[in-house]
This record gives C-alpha cells, sequence and structure tokens, in this order.
C-alpha cells in the first residue's frame, strides 16, 4: 500500500501551545484588550464602549448587538477631525513669559 503525504493545509488550525509560565507571561497568550467606557443601552440587547475606528488610530464610539454579535461605528472618523477652519488657533510663542510674583528680591 502506497503513503500519500498530504502538504499542511494553511487553513487547518495550528497545534495547542502549551501552557507554561513562559507562555502566560513571557507570550502574553491570555492578554486581551480591556473593553473602554462600557455603557449598556436602556433595551438591554446592545451596549456603547470607545474603541479604535477602522483603519485608523483614532477612537470612537461603536455600538455592540449581544444577540447578533455586530458591532456598528456611531461616530465615524472622518467626523471627528475638525476642518482647519474650525481649529483654534494658537498664537506663536515668542520669548520667555514673565510669571507675576518671581521678581527676585535685593
Amino acid at each position: 500500500m502506497e503513503h500519500i503525504t498530504h502538504q499542511s493545509d494553511p487553513a487547518a488550525p495550528s497545534p495547542p501551545l502549551s501552557l507554561t509560565l513562559e507562555n502566560l507571561y513571557t507570550d502574553k497568550i491570555f492578554e486581551a484588550a480591556r473593553l473602554q467606557q462600557p455603557h449598556w443601552m436602556q433595551d438591554s440587547l446592545r451596549f456603547s464602549y470607545v474603541d479604535r475606528a477602522p483603519d485608523s488610530g483614532t477612537n470612537t464610539l461603536w455600538i455592540y448587538e449581544v444577540g447578533t454579535g455586530a458591532r456598528t461605528v456611531v461616530i465615524p472618523e472622518p467626523t471627528l477631525h475638525l476642518a482647519p477652519a474650525d481649529r483654534i488657533k494658537t498664537p506663536p510663542q515668542t520669548g520667555e513669559v514673565e510669571k507675576e510674583g518671581t521678581e527676585d528680591a535685593e
């Protein structure tokens, strides 16, 4: 009988990791991101939380529907940025600012 070897399937699950102190603390296999500012909605079927916007480093508000597992962005990332005309203009700082009550006593 001929023995046939199969190439490994990339979609196949990887073998389980051994539970060692190194895996627990160095590789942080059980570490997960914490849910930021969760709040249950009045219908008790959804909750809101803060997380990264898709394809962005900006945080935004999300809704998670418990029954379906659906996640929805409430505030799209582009709306979190002010247009240049709406930004607060700060005057350039020139020289040192004198503080009151710091004169040297003679």
